[in-house]
């Protein structure tokens, strides 16, 4: 693995991966052959100036080639996803799975993504999503949306309301 001091922590590093990288194989000791990890944060706003929302799920459609690591409210100084989420894991399609995730997020008119609302995904590849990447033949997709939500006033009341641009649970 590539591990770097504090010096470097919060620039970005980039690093060619050879071929010799990805094709090798060790029989005894699996966790030394090459691992890719991707990490999506999920930034979710209340755009309302007098309601306050609350996200009760998002769904994740992502790429069957991934598996999930982790799903949380942040991420520490290594890179692992912290502040565990409840999540549902399946299968959509042929090509993706889908995984709904429970984060019950209240947000207050006109909130920042910045400190509220936000849910980090990490994933692994596969080997062959790796190979096939490193050799330009083909993107990974991720798509996420809120699955259900609900809305109250002010003061604390359900509120009943037909939201213009946005209609939840329904990515195709």
């Amino acid at each position: 693995g590539v591990k770097f001091g504090e010096k470097y922590a919060q620039e970005p590093y980039t690093r060619a991966i050879y071929e010799a990288d990805y094709e090798y194989i060790n029989e005894q000791d699996k966790s030394k052959e090459l691992k890719v990890y991707i990490t999506y944060k999920i930034a979710i706003r209340n755009q309302s100036t007098n309601l306050i929302t609350q996200v009760n799920s998002v769904v994740d459609y992502y790429d069957s080639r991934y598996s999930i690591v982790g799903i949380g409210t942040g991420v520490d100084e290594k890179g692992n996803v912290t502040g565990n989420m409840e999540y549902e894991d399946g299968t959509y399609n042929e090509n993706y799975n889908k995984v709904i995730i429970h984060n019950n997020t209240r947000l207050d008119p006109q909130t920042t993504a910045e400190n509220d609302g936000v849910v980090y995904v990490q994933f692994e590849l596969n080997r062959e999503a790796v190979i096939n990447i490193l050799n330009g033949q083909e993107n990974l997709d991720n798509v996420v949306e809120i699955n259900s939500y609900s809305v109250f006033d002010g003061n604390g009341n359900v509120y009943a309301g037909i939201d213009k641009d946005s209609n939840p649970g329904v990515c195709n």
